[in-house]
């Protein structure tokens, strides 16, 4: 065989070797696969997030997600009623338990749309526990019809009444048919207090579009 044929052949056999290998792909093993369980939404830009099916609020200073086509829920478009939001002060949740035993009363409480809207005197945890030990509130709280006066005597079913408007008083009727809670506000110490022993904390109130919730710091008792 002659040498320009030997030529021509290697010739064509480089070719088909470097063409061959223009039709492979060249594989990175120098950069290990991403699991999207790893990924931290903080460190995300806005530029990342166009690949995702979801948006990052702040990528600079949170991690809260917000994903597209759903509702924001940290920031509610629609009315809240006082069973949507005392749930979130844990210093009344004893008391809160013991409202959630009642049909009515929770029926009351959880319609946004009440009118008039009514205020609602809680009493904290301290107060619950005390009046559950040491005042018999465990055998009165076991009789349904007990249960539900219990509840009515702290509920003022006209209304919203601010702190203002309580110390403007001298008592209010309340949900206990022909029952009212006296009122009484101390010029000279500040302090507002119902039937004659306890006391309405005038800071921290729970408010919702079908009423308002004040602390107190002892349990409610219909006078004889």
């Amino acid at each position: 065989m002659s040498h320009p044929l030997l030529l021509t052949l290697a010739l064509f056999f480089v070719l088909a070797v470097l063409a061959t290998a223009q039709l492979v792909p060249v594989l990175d093993f120098t950069n290990p696969p991403v699991n999207l369980t790893d990924l931290d939404p903080a460190d995300m830009t806005t530029s990342d997030t166009n690949n995702y099916p979801f948006e990052v609020s702040n990528p600079t200073t949170t991690p809260f997600i917000v994903f597209q086509g759903t509702d924001d829920y940290s920031n509610p478009s629609t009315p809240q009623s006082l069973l949507d939001v005392l749930p979130r002060d844990k210093s009344l949740s004893t008391f809160l338990d013991v409202l959630m035993r009642d049909s009515d009363i929770v029926k009351i409480i959880s319609n946004p749309a009440l009118d008039p809207p009514l205020t609602l005197f809680s009493p904290t945890n301290a107060a619950m526990k005390h009046f559950l030990n040491e005042e018999g509130g465990r055998a009165i709280l076991r009789n349904e019809q007990k249960l539900k006066e219990f509840l009515q005597y702290h509920i003022a079913p006209a209304g919203k009444m601010s702190i203002k408007q309580l110390k403007e008083r001298s008592d209010f009727d309340t949900m206990l048919a022909g029952k009212k809670v006296t009122v009484k506000f101390h010029l000279l110490t500040r302090v507002l207090v119902l039937n004659g022993y306890c006391n309405v904390n005038q800071t921290e109130k729970v408010e919702a579009a079908n009423g308002i919730a004040h602390k107190i710091d002892a349990v409610l008792k219909p006078r004889e």
